[in-house]
């Protein structure tokens, strides 16, 4: 049997203004740490909705963290990260693989770790742990 590997055209990801409509900006210089989103099976206890049973579905847990490594130029996004990690704010985020059709998970996160290190090779690293606060949504 012959497998083909898919291949992936690029990813976005992005930071809501918590704004109403939100509005999603790209975090630019992301180099690592890209998430490994996708669903994972765990059982759901629907009894106080309209379903009756418990029940399988596809999420992922709250409080799962995101490792993420960014070349820090001072952006908007990525300043916001350490406002949000010293006021304990929670923010939409969003990923987009831009493949054909497209995949878009969104999910709200708290900035629980921001750190500037370096420079190395004259850049400056962005490290900062987001932890998601919500199911992720995939559309």
């Amino acid at each position: 049997m012959s497998h083909t590997t898919q291949k992936a055209q690029g990813i976005t990801f992005q930071q809501g203004d918590g704004a109403s409509p939100e509005v999603f900006t790209t975090i630019a210089g992301l180099v690592g740490g890209v998430p490994a989103l996708g669903h994972e099976g765990v059982r759901v206890d629907t009894t106080d909705q309209v379903d009756t049973v418990e029940q399988d579905k596809e999420v992922i847990a709250v409080g799962q963290e995101i490792e993420l490594e960014i070349d820090y130029n001072g952006t908007t996004q990525q300043d916001n990260m350490e406002t949000d990690n010293q006021s304990d704010v929670t923010r939409a985020y969003k990923v987009t693989f831009t493949d054909s059709p497209a995949t878009v998970f969104t999910f709200s996160a708290k900035c629980i770790m921001w750190k500037l290190e370096g420079p190395l090779k004259g850049k400056l690293t962005l490290r900062a742990t987001l932890k998601f606060t919500t199911i992720v949504t995939v559309a």
